[in-house]
C-alpha cells in the first residue's frame, strides 16, 4: 500500500522495501496485516452471499416477468451490488489497514488504531476514503466475477457439445 500512495515517494519496490526495513525493521513489512486479514476474509464471504442472492433474484425476476436479459448483464449488476455491500461493510478495516501501513508509528496495532480514530474522529472516521473505494472495488469485483461466470458457461457449453458428439 505504501508504494500505491503519495505519502511516500518511492521510485521502486526495492527502494520501498529497503526504506521500510531501515525505518521500521522487518515488522514494518507487515504493518496492517491484521486489519487486512479482517477486511479480506469477510469481504469475500459478504460479497459471495450478496452476489449469489442478487443473481438468483435477478434470474427469477427475468423469468417470471419474461424479460430477456443477458447473463453477463445479470452477473455484472449482481457483482456491482454485492461489491457495494461488501465494500461498505469492510470499509472500517480497510481504513485502519491503510493508516497502519502509511503511519505505523502513529497507528501501531488494530485496537490502538481503532481507539485513536474513534476518539479523534468519531464513527464517521472509520468511513474516511469510502468514496474512492466504492468507485474502484465494486466494479473491479463485478468484472472479475462476470468474466469467471462467462468462462464457466463457455466451458460447460463446450463440454456439453463434446458429450453430445459421443
Amino acid at each position: 500500500m505504501t508504494v500505491q500512495s503519495n505519502f511516500y515517494n518511492y521510485t521502486s519496490m526495492s527502494q520501498a522495501f529497503k526504506s521500510i526495513i531501515k525505518a521500521d525493521g522487518v515488522r514494518g513489512l507487515f504493518a496492517g496485516y491484521g486489519a487486512t486479514f479482517i477486511r479480506d476474509a469477510p469481504f469475500a464471504g459478504i460479497y459471495l452471499f450478496f452476489y449469489e442472492g442478487c443473481k438468483t433474484w435477478a434470474n427469477d425476476y427475468t423469468v417470471s416477468h419474461n424479460v430477456p436479459v443477458a447473463n453477463a448483464v445479470i452477473n455484472m449488476g449482481s457483482g456491482v451490488a454485492a461489491g457495494m455491500a461488501a465494500t461498505c461493510t469492510t470499509q472500517p478495516f480497510d481504513m485502519l489497514k491503510t493508516r497502519m501501513q502509511l503511519k505505523p508509528m502513529m497507528y501501531k496495532n488494530l485496537i490502538q488504531s481503532a481507539k485513536k480514530v474513534y476518539l479523534e474522529e468519531g464513527l464517521m472516521g472509520f468511513f474516511d476514503g469510502i468514496s474512492v473505494r466504492l468507485i474502484r472495488k465494486p466494479l473491479n469485483s463485478a468484472i472479475s466475477w462476470t468474466i469467471y461466470e462467462e468462462v464457466v458457461r463457455w466451458y460447460n457449453r463446450k463440454d456439453q457439445l463434446l458429450k453430445e458428439k459421443l
